[in-house]
């Protein structure tokens, strides 16, 4: 996507399938995140929020923001923080927090996107 605005109140849903996410064994299905952004001609930042629906069933739930610099040539490159809030069932007092970042190459419909953290069960 490439603005060629001010666009403050670019807002959508966005449903993504993950390769190898898992909380405490149980692997995410997908993410559904509703997303919002600020930028002019692909540069600046945004903000989600995601429901990660996992196959047992249970929901973990997500806020993250970051931001993005686009080049014509290259695609696009952002970076993230992700703080995990919440969940259902076991996951209920699920925190912690993931940092990373990504490229989206010229023309190319996914995201390759590598992501660090820790997250912890309260009870």
């Amino acid at each position: 996507m490439t603005y060629q605005d001010i666009n403050p109140a670019s807002m959508r849903f966005a449903k993504t399938t993950f390769k190898g996410l898992a909380f405490a064994g149980v692997v995410v299905k997908y993410g559904l995140s509703r997303n919002m952004s600020d930028a002019i001609n692909g540069n600046g930042s945004f903000t989600y929020y995601v429901v990660y629906t996992l196959e047992d069933g249970n929901k973990v739930f997500a806020r993250g923001s970051g931001t993005t610099q686009s080049d014509p040539a290259a695609g696009y490159r952002f970076v993230i923080v992700e703080n995990f809030v919440g969940g259902t069932g076991k996951f209920k007092g699920l925190r912690g927090q993931a940092r990373g970042g990504g490229t989206r190459a010229p023309g190319a419909s996914s995201l390759a996107v590598e992501w660090k953290g820790e997250y912890w069960i309260e009870d």
